[in-house]
Parts: structure tokens; C-alpha cells; sequence
């Protein structure tokens, strides 16, 4: 196929998924206008989400315990083309519930999103990881951001709160309880005791075998089939484009799965190698390719894509 051809193919690609959310079109018979609000409980944590995992050169170490958490950000929400789909607790994402995707509070947890542009508040349910979009805190349901006030713009400045086992014990005899889906802050600006944001960034600018990924380069980046190169014996000479690192498959399946929406001709697929399986996209006939395709992620989604060898993964598809 042309280069330039599928470099524009790419790009549009692109455009259209970072645009398609606060374009969904929504059921107005199933609309977020009544849903109810979240009752919150304490749940028991999933092991199998609190495991350190690694998304475009960021190492993530989610919280295994509650503990006073907060953080000021960007809230963006996800819509129909997720709506169904696995979620990382496995349960199927519904966008007409208040629930959200965080990228270290427990699994399950409940947290007080404000948007700070109008005071609304709303309690949501964290089930799902995310979001991996540079410069983004949360990534809530159609319905929380209804709700929040920011659905036809897509994203709002917010503050997240986790919620503590003691206020939940609070709600739940009704001293704090949710009166409706969404409510009015007191005060637009909130004091606070809680810590901030918890996240350790881990840049990974090497491959596998220690050797400095490639330099940045122009544009475009062409796929190979990989059942094609087997047959040749020439797979050891391919390279692949790491975008995530999980100890759990069901993880990296989720991480997976949200990337072939969002870059639906991007060539993402798993691989097993020890103790860890990686969310890569390829294989890629040499370096360069690899690094143009990183470059069009990174134009995309931010971070810091892994360039590396067939070699050095010691696994193939």
C-alpha cells in the first residue's frame, strides 16, 4: 500500500476517534436526565487490578488500600462506541450509569467528581482503567458527565475525590447520602486535607535489550503480516511498537480493546513473554516504521511509546 496513502488513512482515523465521543448519538428514551444516583458501599478490591501496570512509557502503581485521595484535571467521558464492552472489573461498560475509568484508584471504589466550572457534584462508581489520553484525570460514563454539565463539550476541568470507608459508612445512615445524580457544591473552591495525585511516571526511552529507541522521524508507517514473515524466517528482524505492559491478560485484553477504538487501523494485538503479557502494535519491517507509527500515538494519545525488537520481546503473535 502507498505510504502517504495510509499515513492519511491513519490521520483520519485519528481525527475521527478523538472526536467521536461528544458527537455520540444518545437514546433520548434512555437518557442520563433520571438516573439514579449511586449508592455507595465497600467493596472487596480486585486483586487482579492492583497490580503495577505500564501504558506508553508510564509505569502506573494503583492503590491497594482507601486512603485520602484527590486530584485537580481534565474529565473527558466515553460513549456508545464502548457501551458493552468489558470493563477492567469484567463488568460490561454502561454509559446511561454513573461510573468511571481511573488510572490507580481502587477497583471497585466510589469517588465525588466536581466540575469546577458550574459546582455540580456526583458520586460515581470507578470500574474501569483509564483514561490514557495525555493531560486527562478521569474518563467518565455518558451519564456522569450529563450529569456534571459538560456532555456536549466533551471535557471540563473536575475535581476527584476518593471516597473513604468512613464516609461511605456515613451515607449509608444517611447523614451524606446522594439526593440525586448530581448536586451543587457549596463553594466553587473546596479545602482539602486529602494527598494528591498518587501516579509514578517511569519514561521508558530503551528497548528490552537496552539499546535507545529511535529518534523522532516524519510520517507514516506500514504494517507487515507477520504469518508472511514466519514463513520466510525473518521475524527475529521485525519490530514492534510497545503501548502497554500488564501482569493480568483481562488487563491488557481491556487496554487492548479500548485502543481499537479509539485507533481502529492501528495493527494492536497481545504478546507473552514471561511473566508479563504486552499490548504492541506491528510488526513493522524496520525501526523507522515502527517510530513513524509512535509518532502518530504519541500525536494522539501522548506518552511515550516503546520501540522494540522481535528479538528482544523473545514472543511473536
Amino acid at each position: 500500500m502507498n505510504v502517504v496513502r495510509l499515513v492519511g488513512m491513519v490521520t483520519a482515523a485519528m481525527v475521527l476517534a478523538a472526536c467521536g465521543s461528544p458527537r455520540v448519538k444518545i437514546d433520548v428514551r434512555r437518557g442520563a436526565v433520571n438516573t439514579p444516583a449511586v449508592e455507595p458501599r465497600v467493596e472487596p478490591l480486585r486483586p487482579a487490578n492492583a497490580r503495577p501496570y505500564t501504558v506508553l512509557g508510564r509505569t502506573y502503581y494503583p492503590m491497594t488500600d482507601f486512603e485520602p485521595y484527590w486530584e485537580e484535571g481534565i474529565a473527558s467521558w466515553y460513549g456508545r462506541e464502548f457501551h458493552g464492552r468489558p470493563t477492567a472489573s469484567g463488568e460490561p461498560y454502561d454509559m446511561f450509569t454513573l461510573t468511571a475509568a481511573h488510572k490507580i484508584l481502587p477497583i471497585p471504589s466510589y469517588a465525588r467528581v466536581t466540575n469546577l466550572a458550574n459546582g455540580r457534584q456526583v458520586v460515581v462508581r470507578v470500574n474501569d482503567r483509564g483514561p490514557f489520553v495525555e493531560g486527562r484525570v478521569i474518563d467518565l460514563s455518558y451519564a456522569a458527565a450529563e450529569a456534571l454539565g459538560f456532555a456536549n463539550q466533551g471535557t471540563a476541568r473536575v475535581r476527584v475525590e476518593l471516597l473513604l470507608p468512613d464516609e461511605i459508612a456515613a451515607m449509608q445512615k444517611g447523614a451524606g447520602r446522594p439526593k440525586a445524580a448530581a448536586e451543587t457544591a457549596p463553594t466553587a473552591e473546596m479545602a482539602s486535607t486529602a494527598t494528591p495525585l498518587r501516579v509514578v511516571a517511569r519514561p521508558q526511552a530503551r528497548d528490552a535489550a537496552g539499546a535507545a529507541a529511535p529518534g523522532p522521524v516524519a510520517e507514516g508507517a506500514v504494517a507487515v503480516d507477520a504469518a508472511t514473515t514466519a514463513e520466510t524466517g525473518a521475524t527475529d528482524a521485525l519490530f514492534y511498537l510497545q503501548l502497554g505492559a500488564f501482569a493480568q491478560t483481562e488487563n491488557a485484553e481491556n487496554f487492548a480493546s479500548h485502543l481499537r477504538v479509539q485507533l481502529p487501523n492501528l495493527p494492536v494485538r497481545l504478546l507473552s513473554a514471561g511473566a508479563l503479557v504486552r499490548v504492541v502494535a506491528g510488526p513493522f519491517r524496520d525501526a523507522t516504521l515502527a517510530q513513524l507509527a509512535a509518532d502518530q500515538v504519541v500525536a494522539f494519545l501522548g506518552g511515550t511509546p516503546l520501540v522494540v525488537s522481535a528479538r528482544a520481546l523473545g514472543a511473536h503473535p
